[in-house]
C-alpha cells in the first residue's frame, strides 16, 4: 500500500551513498536550515529544516534534489542524511525549548525509520505547541509505519478537528484505513483529501493503491498516471504505477516506470525486486537476477527476493542454484508453503522425486486443506511412476476443491499414463470447463486426439494452447509431429523453428526439423540441423546414425561410415546403427562386411525388417538365391503390407526361375500399390520372355505394359522396351520393332544400348525374346 506524507514533512524514502563533503547523485540528505531553492524554470519552493531528500545531480557547489520535484539548492544547506540526526540533537539540547527543532529530526528519524524516536520528538514537539494541526498529522504517520493504526487514526482524527480543511490529514487518515483493510473509509478519505487538494501527487498515489487493491486497475491506473503528472519524479507514483502496469501484464510499460525510478533512487530495494519480477516476465532472466543480487545485498534478509531469484534460476535451467535460493528464502520464512511446492517443483525438474516428494510432504502437513498441494504431489507420484498414489493425492484434491479445474487436468495426464484414455479425455473437457484458460489442459487434450487419429482435431487444441502461452517450445514441438503426419513438412518447420528459437540446446528439434527438410529436398538444411544436433549431443548415438544415414542418401558413404563408426562405438548393441553400417559397406561394394554388420545388426534385433530386406539385397548380388529369398520372406513377414518387398523377392524368383512364385509376388505387389508402374512392367516381362510357355500370356503382357507406361507418364526406355517384348511374343513383330527403336533413342544408359540392339535384331527376324531367369532390364 502507498503512502503519503503530511505536507509538514514532505519527505521521499531514498538511497544514499557515504557521507562527506562532497556529494554524488543518490546520495541522501536532510535540509539543516528553512532554505528556498527553485527548478530549472525558476519556480521556488521553500524546505524547512530536517526535509529529506535524494540528490540527483552535482554542479560545482550546487546540488540538484528531489524533494516533490527536482530542485537546485547551495550544498551547504545540507548535510548527509547519517548526520543529521546529530546535528540536531546539538540543536536541541542547546535550545531545548525550540519548537524547530524538535520537528527537524522528527523529520530526519521517519528518513531513517526510527519510528520511536520521532514519537518522542513530536510528542515533545505536541507539548510545545497543542494546536498545531499539522504534529498531530505527522505523528500519526509514524504510529501508522509501526503499525499501529488505531492511534495514528485517533491522531488524524484529533488533526481535522483543529483543521478541517487539512488536505494532508485526510490523505493520511485515508493510508491508516487503507492498512486497516477498510478501503471504502480509505476511499472516502481520500477523495475528500483531493477534493481540498486536487493535484497532490501523494493522495493521487495512495487512492490508485486503494483501487488497485480493490481490483479496480483501469481506475488505479488512471489515478497514477495523474500522479505522475502532477509530478514526474514522484517516486510513490511510478512504483505503484509500475506495480499496476505489471499485474495488467504491460510490462514494457511497468519497466520504463522502474527504470525512471530506479534512475531517482537507485537503491530502493522494493523497485529492484519488483523489475526483476518484470524482467523474468520479459524472458530477460540475467537482468532479473542483476536485479535480485542488487536487492539482497540492501536486505539479504529478503525472503520473497530469493525466492523470486530462485524462479528466475529455475526458468535458466539453473536448478542448483534456484534449491540454494529456496533454501535461503526458507531460513528467513521456516514453513513457508510457497516456497516448499516451489522447491519441490525444482527438485521435480532436475530429477529428484524424493526430495520433491519430501517438501510437498511437508507443506501438506502445515497446509492440509490446500487442493493444489495435493495435486503437486499427484505430479511428482506420476513421474515416480507410482500411479495408484498419484491418483489417490489428485482425488483429494478434487474432494478439497471440486470446482479444481487444472485439478482434472492432473488427473487426466495420471489417466493417460495408466492407460484410461478415455476417462483422461472427459476429464480434460471437465477441466476447460471449468477453467478455459489452460493451455497445458489443451496440450494434454491434443495429445489424447493424436492417439485416437483425430489429427485435426489435436491442432486445434494446439493452437489454443499456443494462444493462450505463445512461448511453450514443447507444445511447437507436439504440434509439428502432427504436421508431419499430415505430410504438410513446411508447417512443421515453422513450429520447429519456433521452438528452436524458445529452446535452442535441444538436439530432438534439430533432429526432427532435418527430416523435414529432407522432405522438401532441401539435404543441405537437413545436414546443417544435424550438424547442429551432434554438437549438442556429442555422445547421443543415435544423432551420429541419422546424420551418417543422411550422409549415405546424399551419396556420401566414406562420410556415412565415419558417422556411423562413431554411433556403434557409442551404442554397440545398437542394432539399427550396426545394420545402417552394413547398408554402406554394400554401397561401397564391401559385400562381407556388410552381411557382417546386417548379421549382427538382425542378431541385436531379429524384428527389423529393412535389415532383413538389405541382408537379402546383399545375398541376392552374392548370387546365393536360396539365402536371399529367406531374407526376404522373413522382412515380408515382418511388413506384409509392404508391395516392394514382394516385388524385390519377385525378382529374386525370377533369378533362381522360379515363374511362378515370381508371378505370385507381383500379383500381390499389385494389390497393395495398384497405383505403381514397375509392378505391372516387371510382371508383364516375365509373361512376354519366360523360358517356360506355361507362364507366358502374350495378351497380358501388352495389357500390363501398357498399363505401366500410362501409370508413369513418359516413355521410359525400360517399359517401351517390355511393351516390344509383349508385342513381339503376340507376333506383333513390326509394332516390337518400331518399340524397339523408340526405346532405343530414349535410353541414356550407355551399358543397356548393346542388349536393347540383340533384342531389336531378333525382332527384325521374327524372333520373340527369351529370357534365361533374368530380371527385367
Amino acid at each position: 500500500m502507498l503512502r503519503s506524507g503530511p505536507a509538514l514533512l514532505v519527505c521521499l524514502l531514498v538511497a544514499h551513498s557515504a557521507a562527506g563533503a562532497t556529494y554524488r547523485p543518490g546520495d541522501r540528505v536532510a535540509v539543516i536550515r528553512d532554505v528556498q531553492c527553485s527548478d530549472n524554470n525558476g519556480h521556488v519552493t521553500s524546505l524547512e529544516a530536517g526535509e529529506c531528500c535524494t540528490v540527483a545531480e552535482v554542479a560545482d557547489q550546487k546540488l540538484r534534489i528531489v524533494a516533490g520535484s527536482l530542485q537546485w539548492l547551495d550544498a551547504v544547506n545540507v548535510v548527509p542524511l547519517a548526520e543529521a540526526a546529530t546535528l540536531f540533537s546539538n540543536r536541541i539540547a542547546a535550545e531545548p525549548g525550540n519548537f524547530a527543532w524538535r520537528v527537524a529530526r522528527g523529520r530526519v528519524a521517519l528518513a531513517l525509520g526510527e519510528w520511536d524516536q520521532g514519537i518522542e520528538d513530536f510528542d515533545e514537539a505536541i507539548r510545545l505547541k497543542p494546536r498545531a494541526a499539522g504534529l498531530y498529522s505527522a505523528r500519526g504517520v509514524f504510529w501508522e509505519r509501526k503499525r499501529q493504526f488505531d492511534k495514528s487514526i485517533a491522531d488524524y482524527d484529533i488533526a481535522l478537528r483543529l483543521d478541517p480543511q487539512n488536505a494532508a490529514a485526510y490523505a493520511n487518515r485515508g493510508a491508516a484505513w487503507a492498512g486497516k483493510g477498510d478501503l471504502d473509509r480509505a476511499q472516502t478519505d481520500l477523495d475528500e483529501a483531493l477534493r481540498l487538494e486536487p493535484r497532490s501527487a501523494h493522495t493521487l498515489a495512495n487512492r490508485g493503491a486503494v483501487w488497485a487493491e480493490k481490483g479496480n486497475f483501469p481506475r488505479a491506473l488512471a489515478d497514477l498516471d495523474q500522479a505522475v503528472q502532477c509530478n514526474p519524479v514522484h517516486e510513490e507514483a511510478l512504483f505503484g504505477r509500475a506495480m499496476v502496469r505489471y499485474q495488467l501484464d504491460s510490462n514494457e510499460a511497468a519497466l520504463t516506470d522502474l527504470n525512471a525510478l530506479l534512475k531517482l533512487a537507485p537503491n530502493r530495494q522494493s523497485a529492484l525486486r519488483l523489475r526483476g519480477r518484470v524482467r523474468h516476465e520479459l524472458r530477460d532472466g540475467a537482468g532479473a537476477i542483476a536485479d535480485y543480487d542488487a536487492a539482497l545485498k540492501l536486505d539479504p534478509n529478503d525472503a520473497e527476493c530469493y525466492g523470486y531469484r530462485a524462479m528466475a534460476r529455475q526458468a535458466l535451467g539453473q536448478y542448483e542454484q534456484a534449491i540454494l535460493d529456496f533454501n535461503a528464502a526458507l531460513q528467513s520464512r521456516p514453513g513457508w508453503v510457497e516456497v516448499l511446492a516451489a522447491r519441490a517443483c525444482v527438485f521435480g525438474l532436475a530429477g529428484d522425486n524424493e526430495r520433491s516428494l519430501a517438501d510437498l510432504t511437508e507443506a501438506i502437513r502445515i497446509a492440509p486443506s490446500k487442493a493444489a498441494l495435493y495435486s503437486n504431489r499427484a505430479v511428482t507420484w506420476d513421474r515416480m511412476r507410482q500411479y495408484d498414489k498419484a491418483l489417490a493425492d489428485i482425488n483429494e484434491a478434487l474432494r478439497l476443491d471440486p470446482h479444481y479445474g487444472k485439478g482434472f487436468a492432473t488427473r487426466a495426464v495420471v489417466q493417460v499414463h495408466m492407460d484410461q484414455p478415455q476417462q483422461a479425455m472427459s476429464d480434460l473437457t471437465e477441466a476447460l470447463r471449468l477453467d478455459p484458460h489452460q493451455p497445458e489442459a489443451f496440450a494434454h487434450r491434443a495429445l489424447i486426439w493424436i492417439s485416437k487419429g483425430e489429427l485435426d482435431k489435436a491442432i486445434a487444441d494446439f493452437d489454443e494452447s499456443l494462444r493462450l502461452a505463445p512461448r511453450n517450445p514443447h507444445v511447437y514441438f507436439d504440434r509439428s509431429q502432427v504436421w508431419m503426419a499430415k505430410n504438410n513438412y513446411w508447417r512443421a518447420i515453422a513450429d520447429l523453428n519456433a521452438a528452436v528459437e524458445l529452446k535452442p540446446g535441444e538436439a530432438e528439434i534439430y533432429c526432427k526439423r532435418a527430416k523435414c527438410w529432407e522432405a522438401v529436398r532441401d539435404a543441405n538444411r537437413a545436414l546443417a540441423d544435424l550438424n547442429e544436433a551432434v554438437r549438442l549431443c556429442p555422445q547421443e548415438a543415435d544423432v551420429w546414425a541419422y546424420r551418417g544415414s543422411l550422409h549415405a542418401r546424399r551419396g556420401d558413404f566414406d562420410a556415412a561410415l565415419a558417422d556411423l563408426e562413431e554411433a556403434v562405438r557409442l551404442a554397440p548393441a545398437d542394432a539399427s546403427a550396426v545394420g545402417a553400417r552394413g547398408a554402406v559397406w554394400g554401397e561401397k561394394g564391401n559385400l562381407d562386411l556388410a552381411l557382417r554388420d546386417m548379421t549382427e545388426a538382425l542378431r541385436l534385433n531379429p524384428k527389423n525388417a529393412s535389415v532383413w530386406e538389405n541382408r537379402a539385397v546383399v545375398w541376392l548380388r552374392k548370387g546365393d538365391m536360396e539365402r536371399s529369398i529367406d531374407d526376404f520372406t522373413q522382412a515380408v513377414q515382418l511388413r506384409p503390407q509392404d508391395a516392394n518387398l514382394y516385388a524385390t523377392r519377385g525378382q529374386a524368383f525370377c533369378v533362381k526361375k522360379d515363374y511362378a512364385r515370381a508371378l505370385a509376388d507381383f500379383d500381390a505387389a499389385i494389390r497393395l500399390a495398384p497405383q505403381e508402374a514397375t509392378l505391372y512392367a516387371r510382371r508383364g516381362w516375365v509373361k512376354a520372355t519366360s523360358p517356360d510357355p506355361q507362364f507366358r500370356n502374350g495378351q497380358q503382357a501388352v495389357a500390363d505394359a501398357q498399363e505401366a507406361i500410362r501409370l508413369a507418364g513418359i516413355e521410359h526406355p525400360s517399359l517401351l522396351a517390355v511393351l516390344a517384348a509383349a508385342e513381339a511374343e503376340n507376333g506383333n513383330f513390326a509394332q516390337a520393332v518400331a518399340l524397339q527403336f523408340r526405346a532405343i533413342e530414349v535410353e541414356t544408359d550407355g551399358e543397356e544400348l548393346p542388349r536393347y540392339r540383340q533384342r531389336l535384331q531378333l525382332y527384325q527376324v521374327r524372333q520373340p525374346y527369351r529370357t534365361d531367369g533374368g530380371v527385367m532390364r
